[in-house]
């Protein structure tokens, strides 16, 4: 089936647990700004990539069933029927690197930098930090294509009514490709709003509250308190998202998801231990 992006964006930008107290605050423009700036980016820039590669493989599949599998980089015949999911996946995978903008942290110090964020234990209580950089990304990577497989089954049963009545691939297909790219302007308008110091696009980046970076739970504007141009960012993904295709009600679940996972990276205190 053709929704890599949702079980994604539900897995990948989830694994990062929100606790908004006493931000960790870094310095505009320091190494470790930059560094946090371009792991959100790469984050953005992986879920598109995995979710291509998903479309693409399912694209030859004979249901709206889950054919293709990330965690496995696997496919049921007839998916995948040109034998390229698993290279498109390894593409993907070889495009992240955490520590690319790092000058002078080891993998750690990199992790402990940006207040290692994550959760290497989701059986455990509360939030159980990686070792360094290096784990942090390989689990992340790892959520991302696990959510893709739990959650895989859902888009095809929400677009079934009304107004889309989706019983072909190519239905869901165009549904979860307009939605894709909403979820990554989304994505996007939060790492603007929140690497902004100077007031351009949300003035996130210089205090430790999540409000000027909120979205509303519709996921079609700002939310109670967000910056204007923010604000404007996300009415304009919106707006560009539904020209021609109504979104499904997912999307509210989806922006919940994104905002959660924005807060634990962006708004809350260092997970590093003592």
């Amino acid at each position: 089936m053709k929704t890599g992006f949702l079980c994604t964006v539900a897995g990948a930008l989830a694994i990062i647990r929100a606790g908004q107290a006493h931000a960790l605050v870094l310095e505009a423009k320091s190494e470790e700004q930059a560094l946090r700036a371009d792991v959100s980016k790469q984050i953005i820039g992986y879920t598109a990539c995995i979710a291509k590669a998903n479309l693409a493989c399912e694209a030859s599949g004979a249901s709206t069933a889950q054919e293709c599998d990330l965690t496995t980089a696997t496919a049921t015949a007839p998916a995948d029927a040109k034998g390229k999911f698993a290279g498109d996946v390894a593409k993907c995978d070889g495009k992240v690197n955490y520590m690319k903008k790092s000058k002078t942290f080891t993998p750690l110090a990199a992790y402990q930098a940006i207040g290692c964020v994550g959760d290497s234990d989701a059986s455990t209580g509360g939030n159980q930090p990686y070792t360094n950089m290096n784990t942090y990304q390989a689990g992340a990577m790892a959520n991302a294509k696990a959510n893709v497989k739990l959650l895989g089954s859902l888009l095809p049963g929400a677009l079934s009514g009304a107004p889309w009545n989706c019983s072909d691939q190519k239905c869901v297909a165009g549904v979860a490709s307009t939605l894709a790219k909403w979820t990554a302007a989304v994505r996007t308008c939060f790492a603007a709003c929140e690497n902004d110091y100077v007031g351009k696009a949300g003035n996130g980046g210089g205090g430790d509250l999540p409000t000027p970076c909120r979205i509303s739970p519709d996921g079609r504007t700002g939310g109670e308190g967000a910056d204007p141009a923010f604000t404007a960012c996300v009415e304009k993904a919106y707006a560009s998202a539904t020209k021609k295709i109504a979104l499904p009600a997912a999307i509210a679940q989806i922006a919940a998801n994104i905002q959660v996972a924005n807060d634990g990276f962006y708004n809350s205190a260092s997970n590093c231990p003592p």
